[in-house]
């Protein structure tokens, strides 16, 4: 296997694991609703923080360093010089 189809193959799992992450809230609240009661609008506020948090994940990298990651010793992109 050439190092081209090892990534597209690597690249490929991360996009499956990407989706397969986003759909894990609605199957795990069945779960939860059988611990802790949960009506269909407090489930629709959880799954708007849910997805308004990967949003906030996935936005531009400017943003991302401001709110995530503003005291990491490496940051993502370099900074502006002047």
């Amino acid at each position: 296997m050439t190092l081209r189809w090892r990534i597209a193959l690597l690249v490929s799992a991360a996009i499956a694991v990407s989706y397969l992450d986003r759909q894990a809230l609605p199957v795990a609240i069945q779960a939860i609703a059988r611990e802790i009661p949960v009506s269909n609008e407090q489930f629709s506020q959880l799954q708007s923080a849910f997805l308004l948090a990967y949003a906030v994940m996935y936005a531009g990298t400017p943003l991302r360093q401001r709110t995530i990651n503003p005291v990491s010793s490496m940051p993502l992109l370099p900074r502006p010089t002047s």
